[in-house]
């Protein structure tokens, strides 16, 4: 009986050191697939590491979990052809814009990582971009000797800021967003206004002038039809009463 009584626990000692053994190796089973995801899918990777560690705690159970937890990995933004430049973020934290070689600068969503809008206008490298200060609008600056001013809603240009007689290092702008200043290798830095809105333009040039045309400008460039020469400011911003967003190309 004795003899019978030793077998039995040994078989039983065995079965759980089998059952352990089994249970070691699934939990770094898990420790190792949740490190092959970690650069690709971070929510999966940390699945299988809390499962890992909740199986057994253990050594790569532990260190796997860790790495999941603490990678400061987030997701990959993919979609440049050549390398990437700076980065920055959006004054909310909600959009990340890249400026890279391939003449473009890039906006993303951080939450998602999709492509918002692709700024391309620039014939060479893009060496810096930066939101402004409400994050309606990204400057960038480039090394074909201009900086220019987007639109992130639709990541068109509304400004080429052009004057510089070498490549654009980096632009920023100013804290009321109402001014840029770009440095270049021209040896200059040069300060600008900045008028997004077709309305602001507008509003710019009716400051600026301070009389219509004259009689012989009038011959000169509105010879077929001279009623419509604007002669008088009020006359020449009275062209622009009608709805502006409608005309806008």
């Amino acid at each position: 009986q004795a003899t019978s009584d030793a077998h039995a626990r040994v078989a039983a000692t065995s079965e759980a050191q089998v059952a352990q053994l089994k249970t070691s190796f699934q939990a770094s089973l898990l420790a190792l697939a949740s490190r092959a995801e970690l650069q690709s899918n971070q929510e999966l990777a940390l699945l299988l590491a809390t499962t890992s560690l909740g199986i057994n705690v253990q050594s790569d159970s532990l260190r796997g979990f860790y790495d999941a937890v603490y990678t400061p990995f987030r997701r990959s933004l993919d979609g440049h052809t050549l390398g990437v430049r700076p980065a920055a973020f959006s004054p909310d934290g909600a959009l990340v814009v890249t400026a890279s070689g391939d003449g473009s600068a890039k906006v993303w969503d951080v939450a998602s990582g999709v492509e918002v809008a692709s700024l391309d206008g620039h014939t060479d490298w893009v060496n810096s971009a930066v939101f402004s200060p409400d994050g309606t609008l990204v400057v960038t600056a480039s090394n074909d000797e201009s900086a220019k001013v987007w639109d992130v809603a639709n990541g068109l240009a509304v400004a080429s800021l052009d004057g510089h007689a070498d490549e654009v290092n980096s632009a920023a702008f100013s804290p009321d967003g109402a001014l840029i200043v770009t440095a270049s290798w021209d040896g200059s830095a040069k300060v600008w206004s900045i008028y997004p809105t077709l309305e602001s333009k507008i509003a710019v040039a009716r400051e600026r002038l301070s009389r219509g045309f004259t009689d012989a400008e009038c011959q000169s460039f509105f010879r077929d039809d001279l009623a419509s020469c604007p002669r008088t400011v009020d006359a020449l911003f009275a062209l622009f009463d009608d709805d502006l967003a409608a005309r806008q190309p």
